[in-house]
């Protein structure tokens, strides 16, 4: 800081300035930690840099200068703002912004292309976006499927979220095909886009499953199930009077800790026996097959809880083999 009036005229450009401010917000960092403590290292950082600049000719931190700082996003576009001269503050300057963090961005100096642009840069603007009341409502006035479509592309969380005409059963389908995590806490749908089609999007994606209403369900739409939603967390919602054996046989194989989801006729007494073989606790399923359990298994029905037969552990199978 010393020598800088030393430094010629000629040796400054947009670059070495860059370069030089980036120094300082350095060293403010590394001396005072600038990032951790209070305003008062701001300040520092703004006060050199303001001497720093005071050497340095006029063409050498033009606009291009100030709209390199925030592209590179080094240095929070607050600071720069602080420190950047009034007549640069033009519609160029708040867009370069908005792209960075609409929100910190009125939203007069919006339009679409720049929204795009933010909307692609982060996630965040998304959310900076959804959770504004004045930028949610550029977007509700703005906004068209593209960017819609675009929106649930990159954060499909916030389908929720888009304003009513957006929220449709073709761009909940979109939103489901799309490669990314969904938090099924948050991801409530309305009745009215549980269509057959969303339903069977849900069963490729196969992940989570909001409330299907039980209108919606008939034969067709299990066997579609049933082939395409292998995690069977679906199957708690299922009418019990639309199982079908098929089902059953693939619950029984794959998933059997699901088998009390069941209608108990597609339970075999083997297989009766096998699941509390595996689990005792699951005896407590089969009361209303105690007959076929006592004849199968040997045990009175006056035995069957779970502390008696825990007690005598592994005894399951012989006493069928032997009833047998």
């Amino acid at each position: 800081m010393h020598y800088l009036h030393l430094i010629p005229s000629s040796s400054w450009n947009n670059g070495t300035v860059r370069d030089a401010i980036y120094s300082l917000y350095r060293d403010v960092q590394q001396n005072g930690g600038y990032r951790y403590c209070s305003e008062r290292y701001e300040q520092q950082f703004l006060y050199e840099t303001s001497v720093m600049l005071s050497f340095v000719p006029r063409q050498a931190k033009d606009f291009r200068l100030w709209k390199e700082l925030i592209h590179d996003g080094r240095i929070a576009t607050m600071t720069i703002d602080k420190m950047m001269p009034k007549c640069f503050k033009q519609a160029a300057y708040y867009k370069e912004w908005a792209i960075r963090c609409i929100k910190e961005v009125d939203t007069r100096w919006l339009d679409y292309d720049t929204v795009w642009k933010a909307i692609c840069h982060k996630t965040g603007n998304l959310h900076g976006i959804f959770d504004s009341y004045g930028h949610y409502e550029w977007f509700s006035k703005h906004a068209d499927d593209a960017m819609a479509d675009k929106a649930m592309e990159l954060e499909p969380n916030l389908f929720n979220k888009l304003p009513r005409r957006f929220r449709t059963p073709e761009r909940l389908i979109h939103t489901l095909e799309v490669k990314r995590e969904i938090n099924s806490y948050n991801f409530i749908l309305e009745p009215n886009l549980m269509t057959k089609e969303v339903c069977m999007a849900l069963a490729r994606r196969d992940s989570f499953y909001p409330d299907i209403p039980s209108e919606r369900w008939n034969r067709e739409l299990v066997e579609y199930f049933t082939e395409y939603g292998h995690s069977l967390r679906w199957l708690p919602q299922l009418p019990k009077k639309l199982q079908t054996r098929k089902l059953a046989e693939k619950v029984l194989k794959e998933k059997p800790q699901y088998f009390h989801y069941l209608r108990m006729e597609f339970i075999t007494p083997e297989m009766s026996r096998l699941l509390c073989q595996k689990d005792q606790d699951n005896i407590r399923y089969f009361k209303e097959r105690v007959m076929e359990f006592q004849k199968y298994t040997g045990f009175q029905p006056n035995s069957m809880d779970v502390k008696r037969i825990s007690s005598i552990s592994g005894t399951v199978m012989t006493a069928a083999d032997t009833a047998v």
